[in-house]
């Protein structure tokens, strides 16, 4: 992860570190999701985007809302 420009991917491995999923906020539009989240262990968190791939060992809770007739628009600069 980076504070530069253009902004560079950084991706996390952890498999033999269990997390705990604290939040995941975000948006669905067209189909597709843009979502964040926040995990963390004993010690710290750590935030940044949910992607592919991602496995919950055991229960993820989660409640999605749709908003009807809501003109949203994703703005991409």
């Amino acid at each position: 992860m980076t504070t530069g420009f253009p902004p560079k991917n950084g991706f996390e491995h952890w498999k033999d570190k269990p997390l705990e999923l604290a939040h995941i906020g975000g948006v669905i539009a067209n189909g597709e999701p843009h979502l964040h989240i926040i995990v963390s262990d004993s010690e710290k968190a750590y935030a940044g985007h949910l992607e592919e791939g991602c496995r919950v060992l055991y229960l993820a809770e989660i409640v999605i809302i749709e908003i009807k007739d809501l003109n949203f628009k994703k703005n991409l600069r």
